[in-house]
C-alpha cells in the first residue's frame, strides 16, 4: 500500500511537471542565460586580469593619467614636474596608482561587455570604445576636482572627497554606463 502511494506521488509530480513544462522551460532558459553570462564574465575578467598583470598594463594606465594631469596643470603651475606616475607640484605630490587610474573598473566593464553574447560584436566594440573615451574624460575630471580641492579644503576633507569620488563614483559610473550600453545596444 505504501509503495503504491509513493508511485502515485511520483506520477503526480511527473504529470505536474509535464503540465507546467512551458513555464519551467522558460525559467530554465533565463537561469541558463544568467549562468552563461556570469561564467563568461568571470572568464573574460580572469583573462583580462592576467593580461594586465603579465604586461604590467596597470602601470601604463596610471602613467597615461599622470601625463594627462601633468599636461593639464603645467600651464597653471610653474614648478610642476612628473617622474613616473608621480606629479610634483612643488608644494605637494600626487601619485596616481593603478587603483586611482580606474584600471580595475576598466577590466570589469570590458568583461561585462564581452559576456553579452546576444549583442552583436560590432556593437560591443563600439560600446567599449565609447566607454574608453567617456572613462578618460570622467577620470580626468575626477582627478582635477580632487587636486583643486587640495588648495581649498583640509587634507581630511580631501581624503573623504577622494574616497567618495573614487570608489563610489567610479563604480556607479561604470554600472550606469553598462546599463546605458544594454539599453542602446538592442
Amino acid at each position: 500500500m505504501i509503495l503504491l502511494q509513493k508511485k502515485q506521488n511520483i506520477f503526480e509530480k511527473v504529470r505536474h511537471y509535464a503540465h507546467n513544462k512551458g513555464k519551467n522551460k522558460k525559467s530554465l532558459t533565463i537561469f541558463s542565460k544568467i549562468f552563461v553570462f556570469l561564467i563568461s564574465f568571470l572568464f573574460a575578467f580572469l583573462i583580462l586580469y592576467l593580461i594586465f598583470e603579465y604586461f604590467n598594463l596597470y602601470y601604463y594606465v596610471s602613467l597615461f593619467f599622470s601625463y594627462l594631469v601633468y599636461n593639464f596643470f603645467s600651464s597653471s603651475f610653474q614648478n610642476i614636474t612628473m617622474i613616473g606616475t608621480t606629479v610634483d607640484f612643488s608644494t605637494f605630490q600626487i601619485n596616481i596608482t593603478d587603483v586611482c587610474s580606474g584600471a580595475y573598473e576598466l577590466i570589469v566593464f570590458i568583461s561585462l561587455i564581452f559576456a553579452c553574447f546576444e549583442i552583436k560584436l560590432w556593437k560591443r566594440a563600439v560600446g567599449i570604445l565609447t566607454y574608453l573615451l567617456v572613462f578618460v574624460i570622467f577620470n580626468l575630471v575626477r582627478m582635477i576636482i580632487v587636486i583643486y580641492s587640495l588648495g581649498i579644503f583640509d587634507l581630511m576633507s580631501v581624503d573623504i572627497l577622494h574616497t567618495v569620488l573614487f570608489k563610489f563614483g567610479f563604480w556607479i559610473f561604470t554600472l550606469l554606463f553598462f546599463v546605458y550600453f544594454l539599453i542602446f545596444a538592442e
